[in-house]
């Protein structure tokens, strides 16, 4: 890994300052976390707890559900320095256990 950054905060693009607020609103409980605007991109911050192992695959299962209820597709994230695309499943493609 080359200059990788690593950190404990997640970013999230989100399409707008209301859907960033409905986002905050849904992560504050568990995540400290805000929204915020700056050159024309709306995002979340969500930093992560050192103390929680399972706090990122949490975090992202909760905004991957928030993606799905808001029928927004996908959304960007960074971590570490790299970007990634969270996209909400698709029910229908999930198996169901037999």
């Amino acid at each position: 890994m080359q200059n990788a950054e690593l950190t404990d905060v997640v970013v999230f693009d989100v399409p707008s300052l209301t859907r960033a607020r409905e986002l905050v609103s849904q992560l504050d409980s568990s995540w400290a976390c805000h929204a915020y605007r700056e050159a024309n991109i709306t995002s979340v911050s969500v930093y992560l707890s050192p103390a929680r192992y399972n706090d990122l695959a949490a975090l992202l299962r909760t905004v991957e559900e928030w993606v799905a209820s808001r029928a927004l597709g996908g959304i960007m994230f960074w971590l570490d320095g790299r970007g990634y695309v969270l996209e909400a499943r698709n029910p229908a493609l999930v198996a169901s256990p037999i």
